[in-house]
Protein backbone atom coordinates (compact mmCIF):
# COMPACT_ATOMS: atom_id res chain seq x y z
CA UNK A 1 0.00 0.00 0.00
CA UNK A 2 1.12 3.79 -0.50
CA UNK A 3 3.23 4.63 2.35
CA UNK A 4 1.28 8.40 1.66
CA UNK A 5 -1.91 6.75 3.42
CA UNK A 6 -1.67 8.12 7.11
CA UNK A 7 -4.64 6.34 8.64
CA UNK A 8 -8.10 6.02 8.72
CA UNK A 9 -10.87 8.77 8.20
CA UNK A 10 -14.22 8.08 8.75
CA UNK A 11 -16.67 4.77 8.22
CA UNK A 12 -19.67 5.64 6.52
CA UNK A 13 -22.40 2.83 7.77
CA UNK A 14 -26.62 3.07 6.36
CA UNK A 15 -28.87 3.05 9.27
CA UNK A 16 -32.46 2.99 9.32
CA UNK A 17 -32.67 6.28 11.39
CA UNK A 18 -29.50 8.23 11.77
CA UNK A 19 -30.89 9.92 14.58
CA UNK A 20 -31.87 7.65 16.64
CA UNK A 21 -28.33 5.46 16.04
CA UNK A 22 -26.29 8.48 16.77
CA UNK A 23 -28.43 8.80 20.22
CA UNK A 24 -27.70 5.46 20.89
CA UNK A 25 -23.89 6.24 20.37
CA UNK A 26 -23.87 9.05 22.31
CA UNK A 27 -24.81 7.34 24.96
CA UNK A 28 -22.02 4.97 24.55
CA UNK A 29 -19.44 7.49 24.54
CA UNK A 30 -19.19 9.10 21.15
CA UNK A 31 -19.80 12.47 20.31
CA UNK A 32 -21.99 14.80 17.84
CA UNK A 33 -19.16 16.08 15.33
CA UNK A 34 -22.07 17.85 12.95
CA UNK A 35 -25.17 17.10 10.43
CA UNK A 36 -24.89 17.25 6.61
CA UNK A 37 -26.24 19.42 5.14
CA UNK A 38 -28.44 19.55 2.37
CA UNK A 39 -30.81 16.18 0.96
CA UNK A 40 -28.03 13.40 2.39
CA UNK A 41 -29.40 13.92 5.89
CA UNK A 42 -25.97 12.27 7.14
CA UNK A 43 -25.04 12.39 11.01
CA UNK A 44 -21.32 12.65 11.74
CA UNK A 45 -19.86 11.20 15.35
CA UNK A 46 -16.18 11.02 16.77
CA UNK A 47 -15.19 7.94 18.23
CA UNK A 48 -14.27 7.42 21.70
CA UNK A 49 -11.01 9.01 21.93
CA UNK A 50 -10.15 9.73 18.65
CA UNK A 51 -10.49 12.24 15.20
CA UNK A 52 -11.63 9.46 13.42
CA UNK A 53 -15.51 10.37 11.94
CA UNK A 54 -18.30 7.87 12.13
CA UNK A 55 -20.73 8.46 9.20
CA UNK A 56 -24.24 7.43 9.69
CA UNK A 57 -26.22 7.72 6.45
CA UNK A 58 -30.12 7.44 6.27
CA UNK A 59 -31.23 4.57 4.20
CA UNK A 60 -34.26 6.01 2.78
CA UNK A 61 -33.07 8.47 -0.11
CA UNK A 62 -35.18 11.51 -1.58
CA UNK A 63 -36.42 9.73 -4.82
CA UNK A 64 -37.85 7.11 -2.54
CA UNK A 65 -35.43 4.24 -2.82
CA UNK A 66 -33.71 2.68 -0.12
CA UNK A 67 -29.93 1.71 0.46
CA UNK A 68 -29.27 -1.31 1.70
CA UNK A 69 -28.42 -1.42 5.38
CA UNK A 70 -24.16 -1.90 6.57
CA UNK A 71 -21.53 -0.84 5.72
CA UNK A 72 -21.02 2.12 2.77
CA UNK A 73 -17.67 2.49 2.39
CA UNK A 74 -14.06 2.91 4.57
CA UNK A 75 -11.97 6.26 4.18
CA UNK A 76 -8.14 6.49 4.35
CA UNK A 77 -6.36 9.50 5.30
CA UNK A 78 -3.69 11.05 2.68
CA UNK A 79 -1.28 14.00 3.18
CA UNK A 80 -1.24 14.06 -0.38
CA UNK A 81 -3.95 12.76 -2.32
CA UNK A 82 -2.66 12.65 -6.10
CA UNK A 83 0.12 11.18 -5.40
CA UNK A 84 -1.22 8.31 -3.32
CA UNK A 85 -3.42 7.80 -6.20
CA UNK A 86 -0.71 7.74 -8.58
CA UNK A 87 0.93 5.12 -6.23
CA UNK A 88 -2.27 2.82 -5.51
CA UNK A 89 -2.44 3.04 -9.32
CA UNK A 90 0.85 1.75 -9.52
CA UNK A 91 0.05 -1.63 -7.46
CA UNK A 92 -3.18 -2.07 -9.47
CA UNK A 93 -6.07 -0.09 -7.84
CA UNK A 94 -8.44 1.49 -10.42
CA UNK A 95 -9.98 4.82 -9.69
CA UNK A 96 -12.98 5.02 -11.73
CA UNK A 97 -13.44 8.81 -11.61
CA UNK A 98 -11.15 11.65 -10.89
CA UNK A 99 -10.74 13.31 -7.09
CA UNK A 100 -13.54 15.83 -6.16
CA UNK A 101 -14.17 18.31 -3.43
CA UNK A 102 -16.45 17.91 -1.33
CA UNK A 103 -17.59 21.25 -0.19
CA UNK A 104 -19.86 19.93 2.80
CA UNK A 105 -16.67 18.09 4.57
CA UNK A 106 -13.84 20.42 3.45
CA UNK A 107 -12.11 17.44 1.57
CA UNK A 108 -11.12 15.86 -1.79
CA UNK A 109 -11.82 12.23 -1.91
CA UNK A 110 -11.12 9.88 -4.81
CA UNK A 111 -12.59 6.38 -4.90
CA UNK A 112 -11.70 3.15 -5.77
CA UNK A 113 -14.24 0.09 -6.00
CA UNK A 114 -12.88 -3.04 -3.87
CA UNK A 115 -13.72 -6.69 -5.49
CA UNK A 116 -17.50 -6.88 -3.73
CA UNK A 117 -18.49 -3.82 -5.83
CA UNK A 118 -17.85 -1.51 -2.63
CA UNK A 119 -15.93 1.94 -2.35
CA UNK A 120 -12.88 2.40 -0.52
CA UNK A 121 -12.37 6.25 -0.16
CA UNK A 122 -9.05 8.03 -0.15
CA UNK A 123 -9.38 11.71 1.42
CA UNK A 124 -7.08 14.99 2.11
Amino acid sequence: MSNRVTGLDHVDIVVGDPDAMADFLCRAGFSLHRRTEGGRGSVELRFPGSDIILELTPSARPDGSRLALGLRHLALRCADLDAAISDLRGVGLEFPEPPRWIAATGRRVANAIDPDGRVLQFTE
